[in-house]
C-alpha cells in the first residue's frame, strides 16, 4: 500500500527563508546548502524543492526578507531629503544587524526581483515626498554605489578579524591590533559622505 508523503506543517516559503536567513547570520554565506538548511528545520532537503526550486531561489527568499525590514517614514510632512536620509539610515540599520548576510544584497541583480521591486517601492516613496522625478533616478544611483559599497567596508570590519591579528612576531601579552575601519568611527563618516553627496548632486542640477 502506498504511503502518503510525510506533511511538515511548520514550512512554507517564509520559515525556509527565515531559518536561511539565521543560518547566515550565524555562518556566513558559504555555509547555506539545502543539506544544512533542511537539517536545521529538521527535514529532508528533498523537503524544500515543494517551496524552492533551488539554493539560489532560497538566496532570493533571504534578500527578500532582509528588504523587508527597511522602513520608510510614515510623516508625510518630512521633506524629500528628510525622508531618503529615514530611509537610507533604515537600510544600514538593516545591514549591520546582518553584516554576514548584506553581501547577498550587495551583489544581487537590480533588475530582478527581490531587489528591483524594493527599489521601485522606495523610490517612488521619497518621489511622493517632492523629489524631483527626472532628476531623482540619478541621485538614488549614485548613493545607491556609495552606500553599497560603505556597508561592505562596514559590515566586513565586524566578521573579520584584522589581518595582522595573529602573528609569530607578535608580542603574545599585547591585545590584538583593533580594524581600521570600525563602526564606532564609521558613524560620522557615512553622514559626511552622505551630505556631501547630497549637496554636491543639489549644487550641479540647481536644486538650492
Amino acid at each position: 500500500m502506498a504511503h502518503e508523503p510525510r506533511r511538515h506543517h511548520h514550512l512554507s516559503r517564509e520559515s525556509i527563508a527565515r531559518a536561511a536567513l539565521e543560518l547566515v547570520d550565524r555562518d556566513g554565506p558559504d555555509a547555506l546548502s539545502l543539506r544544512r538548511l533542511a537539517d536545521s528545520l529538521s527535514v529532508g532537503p528533498t523537503n524544500l524543492y515543494t517551496y524552492y526550486p533551488d539554493r539560489d531561489s532560497i538566496v532570493l527568499g533571504v534578500i527578500a526578507l532582509m528588504l523587508a525590514e527597511v522602513e520608510p517614514p510614515d510623516d508625510p510632512e518630512l521633506s524629500w531629503e528628510e525622508c531618503l536620509h529615514v530611509i537610507l539610515a533604515s537600510l544600514r540599520e538593516m545591514a549591520l544587524r546582518h553584516p554576514r548576510a548584506f553581501p547577498l544584497v550587495a551583489v544581487a541583480s537590480y533588475d530582478e526581483w527581490p531587489l528591483v521591486e524594493s527599489d521601485r517601492r522606495l523610490d517612488q516613496i521619497v518621489m511622493d515626498h517632492g523629489a524631483p522625478r527626472e532628476l531623482y533616478p540619478r541621485l538614488a544611483s549614485v548613493l545607491d554605489s556609495f552606500l553599497t559599497g560603505f556597508l561592505l567596508l562596514e559590515t566586513q570590519a565586524l566578521v573579520k578579524p584584522p589581518a595582522d591579528a595573529w602573528s609569530p612576531f607578535r608580542d603574545p601579552t599585547s591585545p590584538p591590533p583593533q580594524a581600521a575601519f570600525t563602526v564606532t568611527h564609521s558613524d560620522e563618516a557615512y553622514e559626511e559622505g552622505y551630505r556631501c553627496i547630497l549637496a554636491g548632486f543639489k549644487l550641479v542640477h540647481g536644486l538650492e
